[in-house]
């Protein structure tokens, strides 16, 4: 009789929070790293970028800056301008903060981890469970030197994510917190889903959320057809170099399909209407109302 086969689970690792609590991030990130991030003193000149990872943060990190007119060094990445909080040690964040104003960075940890305060802006990207999902199984797998998950299935994979028991716990309970924010003034809720059906629309909340300056510079119109062109799925995929530097058979871990509604292609009927629930449960279906027909 063949012995049934064991599916192993992605690698990450655990940081302990400050009540002592395990939390799971990828293999990347560190102790020091977390306690950098969550103990940085972020003020009224910095911006964060945050989601549950596979929200769309790549793609809205592009946006901004390109709302802001930044340039991509030659053989640099995105991150070079938006220090990832998990991974930056106390030293880069202030030698960030020290050379770049307004400073901007990005993270996945959770909101009640960072604690968050009325003088920081905070740019939060929601996208729907199912998408991100069957994204972050992509991801996980593609990041092999990471994950050490090339074998993944991804109804293993499902298990895992709506138990919570992928790096950055649940999709739930990071949004639900998140929740509780999104109506302050210095929280801009950006729906990924929204960002795709109007990516234009989405192009100016964000430069009036930063300031009047990006609001007048997204006001001409050879600016902001620049910007449309320039953060489209297509330029980002043929310029993947410039947002990762794991390209795995001529795909991109942080840039693949963009598409709303892509967990048709993994998801199955019954694992769909397992996350609908969740959903429901966690009171979170409102955001994606308009959209029923493809979340």
């Amino acid at each position: 009789m063949e012995t049934p086969k064991i599916e192993c689970d992605p690698k990450i690792v655990y940081v302990t929070t400050k009540t002592g609590a395990k939390y799971a991030m990828p293999s990347h990130a560190s102790q020091q790293c977390y306690d950098d991030a969550v103990g940085f003193p972020f003020d009224q000149d910095d911006v964060i970028i945050a989601s549950y990872p596979k929200s769309g943060t790549t793609w809205t990190l592009n946006i901004v800056r390109l709302i802001c007119g930044m340039e991509i060094k030659s053989g640099s990445i995105i991150e070079s301008e938006f220090p990832f909080l998990e991974s930056s040690e106390r030293k880069r964040l202030d030698e960030h903060k020290a050379t770049h104003k307004p400073a901007f960075y990005h993270t996945h940890i959770p909101c009640d981890h960072l604690k968050l305060n009325q003088k920081t802006k905070y740019i939060w990207v929601l996208r729907n469970p199912k998408d991100v999902c069957v994204s972050f199984y992509h991801h996980t797998k593609l990041f092999s030197n990471l994950y050490e998950y090339d074998h993944g299935t991804f109804d293993h994979y499902f298990k895992l994510f709506t138990s919570g028991k992928t790096d950055y716990g649940s999709y739930f309970s990071h949004v639900k917190k998140w929740s509780l924010h999104a109506n302050n003034t210095n929280v801009l809720l950006l729906l990924y889903e929204d960002m795709k059906t109007d990516t234009r629309s989405a192009i100016k909340r964000i430069a009036n959320f930063l300031g009047e300056n990006y609001a007048a510079r997204v006001s001409d119109p050879v600016t902001m057809e620049t910007i449309l062109e320039k953060c489209s799925f297509r330029e980002m995929y043929q310029k993947m170099d410039q947002f990762s530097t794991v390209i795995k058979d001529g795909k991109c871990p942080v840039i693949r399909r963009g598409v709303v509604g892509d967990w048709r292609s993994l998801m199955t009927k019954e694992q769909a209407e397992i996350i609908d629930r969740m959903t429901v449960r966690h009171e979170l279906q409102h955001y994606w109302e308009k959209y029923a027909d493809i979340v």
